[in-house]
């Protein structure tokens, strides 16, 4: 009660005007369960090609299981704010004989002081859980492709994301994550993070790669 008491006061005081986070994935293949919820903090710094300290507040809530979905709300420097939802699917489970396959597809709206921002998001997804003393260790990796509608020009960003998620063996039900995105096309460099917490019961299995 007290690690949730904790987690919930640091989202409401962190999501201040810091910046709007652009582009993150912070998603393996592993699917909240049916119903369920979970409630993450995202921070992210801006390395190559812009600068900035960006934030985004994400919800994500469990469908059945292959899918699940999210929606964000973010602040940043020179953004007034940024909402969207992304649908994630994983038709091929994690499995000790494969990782999780699938990807995510949403929505992003933007609003600057200058202009608006529509943003279409395919993020394709790849990760595989491991098994470690101090909990499950998931690395994973996407291609995001962005079609950005903005000032009648659309643009298309690609990037390479590669991160993982920690999820302690103490406290499953809260986990960190960690991603840097490096630009392929008309993008842009960065390193985020995330710490979330899972609003039900999380068991982390032993003997077996599966969800």
């Amino acid at each position: 009660m007290l690690v949730r008491s904790t987690f919930l006061a640091a989202l409401l005081l962190l999501i201040s005007p810091l910046a709007n986070a652009y582009n993150t994935v912070l998603q393996t293949g592993d699917l909240v369960e049916p119903g369920s919820f979970q409630a993450a903090l995202a921070p992210q710094i801006l390395v190559s090609r812009y600068d900035g300290v960006n934030v985004d507040a994400l919800l994500d809530v469990g469908i059945d299981n292959a899918s699940s979905a999210r929606g964000l709300i973010g602040v940043g420097d020179g953004v007034d704010f940024e909402v969207g939802g992304l649908y994630k699917y994983i038709p091929f489970p994690d499995t000790p004989n494969q990782p999780a396959i699938g990807g995510e597809v949403g929505v992003v709206y933007a609003r600057t002081k200058a202009t608006s921002e529509l943003d279409l998001r395919f993020n394709p997804l790849v990760s595989k859980k491991l098994e470690t003393e101090i909990g499950d260790i998931s690395p994973y990796a996407s291609i995001p492709i962005t079609f950005a509608f903005r000032d009648g020009k659309t643009l298309v960003p690609i990037q390479l994301t590669v991160g993982s998620e920690l999820r302690l063996l103490s406290t499953p039900q809260l986990s960190f994550m960690a991603e840097a995105a490096f630009n392929l096309h008309d993008a842009f460099g960065s390193i985020a993070g995330a710490i979330a917490w899972r609003f039900d019961e999380v068991k982390l299995r032993r003997g077996t790669s599966s969800n």
